[in-house]
């Protein structure tokens, strides 16, 4: 078995090295110069991008010859000094969730000419998501989403964004019920990140997901072999895991595959029995927090499609109070409390502002989960 994590270990030389260059780009005077924001930090540090692909971004910092990189894997951002206006634009109407807009500013900024032509790939990039996140207003843009995408990945088939836009491209055909297209893009992902190695991760959520299409698409038995492969993978490579977050991680997918029954009698509208489902999942003594967490949240969407929108919202807060260790159950806790402000309409004091606000934090705080695509397409 596999036990490679989803991010490269930082060797003692590079982060010597990237200390150095932290501390030389800090002093140096405040001309124009590209922008490197590495994963986890609140400040970018500054230099001249010589070039960046799946593997590597290399950058040279002033008055220093030699030319300094850092593993793709640890970048979070990389912001050009020559950005298009356009581009620029394009993100900022990304973050308020005016997609349509925001394709628009992507399109006029994909016309202009940048140092190594670096609008092509994060051009493209932007347009896609930009495209993923319109479909899910109007259904018409998700296949376009996944023609963009898949056309990056054509254009720049080693770019850093590689993974994400295959990801991504899977998740639009899904969203658009095409199932054997996003089953083949997410088989896709899985052998790229084996390959690469990317990291477990990226492996387990590309056969999760795989499951997850073949449900929206109404393929139950496809579904459910999926669901039970994805399981079964996530479940014996977590006892490998020295990672306390890649093993919890590989749990909550193994919980995901389990829990797949109930989501099947909940989109049913099978409500009683989907409830008795996730209850008794909740109660179970060897189950993991983060299986249990799922299952809870699977008893606030039942109260939510039975129309109990105040008992829901009460529900979904327990789950972000009691299991926030529980990333991804905690962002969609979140999401979900939003929708239950909604449902409530003027029962609830300030309720469409609650709704903002809980979307709003889904984005910020859970940015890499499912949950907050699903929240910028409610930003208004």
């Amino acid at each position: 078995m596999r036990n490679n994590s989803l991010h490269r270990p930082r060797s003692a030389a590079f982060v010597a090295a990237f200390a150095t260059a932290l501390a030389l780009s800090s002093a140096a005077p405040d001309a124009l110069a590209d922008e490197i924001l590495q994963k986890g930090a609140k400040n970018p540090f500054k230099g001249t991008v010589l070039s960046e692909d799946l593997a590597k971004v290399k950058y040279k910092l002033d008055g220093v010859a030699q030319a300094q990189e850092i593993d793709s894997a640890l970048v979070a951002e990389i912001f050009y000094d020559d950005a298009p206006e356009a581009f620029t634009k394009g993100r900022e109407l990304l973050k308020k969730g005016d997609a349509e807009n925001a394709v628009n500013s992507f399109r006029l900024a994909l016309k202009s000419k940048t140092k190594n032509n670096w609008i092509a790939v994060h051009g493209n990039y932007q347009l896609g998501v930009a495209l993923q996140m319109w479909g899910a207003k109007d259904a018409s843009k998700l296949k376009e989403a996944a023609t963009v995408f898949a056309q990056l990945l054509k254009d720049a088939p080693e770019c850093r964004f590689m993974p994400d836009a295959l990801r991504r491209g899977a998740d639009a055909l899904a969203a658009a019920k095409d199932a054997a297209g996003a089953a083949a893009l997410y088989d896709r992902l899985a052998e790229v990140a084996q390959q690469k190695k990317l990291g477990i991760l990226w492996e387990a959520e590309a056969r999760i997901r795989k499951a997850d299409a073949y449900v929206t698409a109404g393929m139950t038995k496809e579904a459910e072999a999926a669901y039970a492969a994805a399981g079964s993978f996530a479940d014996s490579n977590a006892a490998t895991q020295k990672d306390d977050a890649t093993k919890r991680a590989l749990l909550a997918i193994t919980g995901r595959s389990q829990l797949s029954q109930g989501a099947a009698l909940l989109r049913n509208k099978k409500f009683g029995e989907a409830r008795q489902f996730f209850e008794k999942v909740a109660m179970s003594a060897t189950a993991q927090s983060e299986v249990v967490a799922a299952a809870l949240n699977g008893v606030g969407e039942v109260l939510l499609e039975e129309g109990k929108p105040r008992d829901a919202l009460e529900q979904f807060a327990r789950v972000r109070v009691q299991y926030y260790l529980a990333r991804e159950e905690t962002a969609r806790a979140t999401y979900f409390l939003g929708k239950s402000c909604l449902a409530l309409k003027d029962a609830e004091p300030n309720g469409k502002k609650k709704a903002a606000d809980y979307f709003a934090e889904v984005v910020e705080r859970y940015g890499d989960t499912p949950w907050a695509d699903r929240a910028r397409a409610e930003i208004k």
